[in-house]
């Protein structure tokens, strides 16, 4: 079989890979395709006021890490079922502007808020993990519906905003046009 139509298949099944985690209660439901951004779900029953703003926004900051976690192990076992071996480019390996890009990349930060301001998310270190507060009384405020939206938007808006940044780095390091 020729490289380039293994790495196809590769890239085929790193675009299907499905990562879908659970809260610790069961009640929500995390779960995300290929690069997509991460879709949250609720159960029907579930209940705002057994939670603590800092006590759910940790289940979901351990929800959104696992699915980071489980992209990785994904994209280890692509390459292996194809028999490829995966290996993460060493910096010595890369010149200089590729080696700069690397070092912002890994100092990245971003913060986004839900459209409605009751969540916001930080996503560190080209996606490699997540921080996540709600603001305090809004589960009193808002309804289970109201919170999933609110989570959806603020990754997909955090997502947005780190793919700006990626791209800014891009064009500013590899000349990379927009």
């Amino acid at each position: 079989m020729d490289g380039g139509r293994i790495m196809l298949n590769v890239a085929q099944r790193i675009q299907r890979l499905m990562v879908s985690v659970q809260s610790p209660d069961k009640r929500l439901r995390a779960s995300t395709q290929g690069e997509k951004y991460v879709r949250f779900e609720a159960k029907d029953d579930l209940d705002l006021s057994k939670y603590t703003e800092s006590g759910l926004a940790e289940q979901v900051e351990a929800m959104l890490n696992a699915i980071v976690e489980g992209k990785r192990r994904g994209v280890r076992e692509a390459y292996r079922v194809e028999g490829r071996e995966y290996r993460e480019v060493r910096l010595h390996e890369l010149d200089a502007d590729r080696r700069r890009y690397r070092a912002e990349l890994a100092d990245l930060e971003v913060v986004a808020q839900s459209n409605g301001k009751n969540v916001r998310v930080l996503v560190t270190a080209d996606r490699a993990g997540y921080r996540v507060k709600l603001r305090p009384g809004c589960l009193q405020r808002l309804n289970a519906k109201t919170l999933i939206d609110e989570l959806n938007s603020a990754h997909l808006n955090a997502m947005m905003a780190h793919l700006d940044q990626k791209s800014q780095l891009k064009r500013k390091h590899l000349q990379v046009k927009p």
